[in-house]
């Protein structure tokens, strides 16, 4: 329990109690579960997500083969969940499986006729090829993972679709609104694994991406640090998504944003930068992760203004001079105090996390880490652009 409070950034206390769930339930939505996923329950779906793998192997084991205590999810009898456990995407959406071997479920279930069975079979083939993809969504529903498209697959989305998603009409395809309804790791009909290959392409030829703050430039490194270390004294939670962000990269967004939204000026902008600066052009491989990369920026909603229009990426931003941070906040309680750089601070109010932790280093004066604002929420800088 003390491991699962550290990933989920509460007291260590290692008792399962009221705050201990809340947050579970609160880092579950910074991870992107909703729906039945967003349950407070820390289950295998939670432990996929948490980057400790010794945890996830550790808490597989017990839904395998041992015993759960009910306040933290649900009994676990003779190596199969309760339902509790079982009827939830945290549970179900990645059951204890290696890739090669099947779902700890059971029987597979038999929602579908032939007849719907032969249509969802049809329909996941011709719209979803990748076998990458497929992995992600048999996970999801607690299928056996193979890779393929089978019988025993649509049935499980069906009853994941029946149970999780409480369809009235569950069809086994796995359609738009199927996709709504997962975990942000399958996201939007495959731009996850798109995304991946096209980060694999940009690091592949140097072109870096990162997550980490050490990767950060001078004095805002320390800013940055100062400040999300004084988040997470006070349980405020975290999830950073870029700090660094190659030109190239910044570059192959604006050319499929803007060629997509038919502004030439800056479709033209990004090929003469690229040409220019790198000698690359937008052909190829390249293309193929410009096109991954905008396709992401505008699924995920990122960078867009809140009427619709698109923020300005910036060639030369503050990711590329490694002077900006993105990354989700919540958990900032206002008329708490918190301590930042040695500073003591009561937090103040505001209409996000975002704007409570912004508002409080204006009150106080604390410089040099600003945030964009509420069309670009993650967005935080040495400028604030």
């Amino acid at each position: 329990i003390k491991r699962i409070q550290v990933v989920v950034g509460t007291a260590d206390t290692g008792t399962m109690d009221a705050t201990a769930v809340q947050a579970v339930g609160a880092w579950q939505k910074l991870h992107g579960f909703t729906g039945k996923l967003l349950d407070g329950e820390f289950g295998g779906g939670s432990a996929a997500k948490s980057g400790d793998a010794q945890l996830e192997a550790d808490i597989r084991a017990l839904l395998e083969g041992g015993t759960v205590s009910s306040d933290s999810q649900g009994q676990v009898e003779n190596g199969q969940s309760s339902a509790s456990e079982s009827e939830t995407a945290d549970g179900a959406g990645t059951q204890t499986q290696e890739d090669s071997e099947p779902a700890a479920t059971g029987d597979v279930p038999t929602i579908l006729t032939a007849s719907k069975l032969s249509e969802a079979m049809t329909f996941n083939i011709k719209n979803h090829p990748s076998e990458e993809y497929i992995k992600l969504i048999q996970k999801e529903v607690g299928a056996p993972v193979n890779g393929k498209w089978d019988e025993a697959t649509c049935q499980y989305i069906a009853k994941w679709q029946q149970d999780v998603c409480q369809f009235k009409k569950p069809d086994g395809q796995f359609g738009p609104s199927s996709q709504k309804k997962v975990s942000l790791a399958v996201e939007d009909s495959g731009v996850v694994i798109e995304i991946d290959k096209a980060k694999k392409y940009c690091n592949d030829h140097g072109y870096k991406y990162s997550e980490e703050l050490d990767d950060l430039n001078g004095t805002f490194r320390t800013k940055a640090k100062e400040v999300i270390e004084g988040v997470k004294k006070v349980n405020g939670l975290i999830k950073i998504t870029q700090t660094i962000r190659h030109p190239v990269r910044a570059a192959f967004m604006h050319y499929d944003r803007y060629k997509y939204a038919g502004n030439t000026s800056n479709v033209n902008n990004a090929v003469n930068f690229l040409k220019a600066e790198y000698g690359l052009g937008v052909t190829g491989d390249a293309k193929q992760a410009a096109t991954a990369l905008g396709k992401g920026t505008d699924g995920f909603g990122i960078a867009t203004k809140t009427d619709g229009s698109y923020c300005p990426v910036g060639l030369h931003s503050n990711h590329c001079q490694g002077t900006a941070v993105d990354m989700n906040l919540q958990n900032m309680n206002a008329g708490s105090s918190i301590e930042i750089g040695g500073q003591s601070m009561t937090i103040q109010a505001g209409t996000s996390a975002a704007a409570r932790l912004s508002n409080t280093l204006k009150k106080y004066s604390y410089t040099g880490f600003k945030w964009y604002g509420t069309e670009d929420d993650v967005h935080w800088s040495e400028t604030g652009y």
